[in-house]
């Protein structure tokens, strides 16, 4: 069974509209985007709202880390 709620990401990015695995040219770091990016793809969400990575209900600590990278790369907050 689906939750329904979304993941809430510092980076912006989302299931529907993912981080793209190069990184875009406004990133200011760019050393770590692919690898960050492979762990985001691997700890979303299942249909039932678990890590597929994990198996935790939803976002998982990998998940809320790498994103908080991503957005860090990107030049966002995410205090």
């Amino acid at each position: 069974m689906s939750t329904g709620r979304a993941v809430v990401t510092y980076s912006g990015y989302s299931r529907k509209q993912p981080p793209p695995m190069d990184p875009p040219p406004q990133a200011r770091v760019r050393t770590y985007w692919r690898g960050c990016v492979q762990l985001w793809q691997a700890h979303q969400p299942d249909a039932n709202g678990r890590c597929a990575a994990c198996g935790r209900q939803g976002a998982c600590p990998t998940l809320t880390a790498v994103d908080a990278l991503l957005a860090d790369a990107l030049g966002k907050a995410t205090d």
